[in-house]
């Protein structure tokens, strides 16, 4: 079975084979779509993608989207409201603005596999300490393929790899 991926607006703004950081975001794309891996879209993600996509990622999800390679993430307002009440008690005010803005993520990933690719490592780090208040959290892999082998690891299936889960602290 494949899997299905959040990728964040990061990762396909930056991909890219000549770049440094997008080197590694242009080979998870790539896995992606060679292990025939699915796309997260939901109604906040796709318009945040299309907004932040460059040349080359733009192509990569007009290509999944033809070759029927997305899913559509389900509403999980439950899951939204815990996370942003238990931002409000135990994150700085200067953060819950970030947490407000990509909480449509971690909304998508809970519905579907769990899996998010991003290189926004202060957002994991925002969301690491509310898995005590929000344990739905704990599974969501959250692997940055600038500083992950994230294309290896999709390469094999993804499997469940708990130092890059929201419950573990970071490598």
């Amino acid at each position: 079975m494949s899997r299905a991926f959040v990728v964040d607006a990061s990762v396909l703004r930056a991909a890219s084979p000549l770049k440094a950081q997008g080197a590694g975001c242009h080979a998870a794309l790539q896995a992606m779509t060679d292990m025939g891996a699915a796309v997260v879209l939901g109604h906040a993600l796709k318009p945040e993608a299309d907004k932040h996509a460059n040349r080359i990622s733009a192509r990569w999800l007009r290509t999944q989207i033809s070759k029927k390679l997305f899913v559509k993430a389900q509403p999980a307002p439950e899951l939204v409201e815990a996370v942003l009440q238990a931002c409000d008690a135990h994150l700085p005010p200067a953060r819950h603005p970030a947490v407000r803005k990509d909480v449509q993520m971690v909304e998508a990933a809970h519905t579907t596999d769990q899996r998010v690719l991003s290189l926004d490592d202060r957002m994991a780090a925002d969301l690491r300490p509310l898995v005590a208040h929000v344990p739905a959290l704990a599974p969501i892999h959250w692997v940055n393929p600038a500083r992950h082998a994230a294309a290896d690891w999709i390469g094999h299936g993804a499997p469940d790899h708990p130092p890059w889960t929201l419950a573990h602290a970071p490598d």
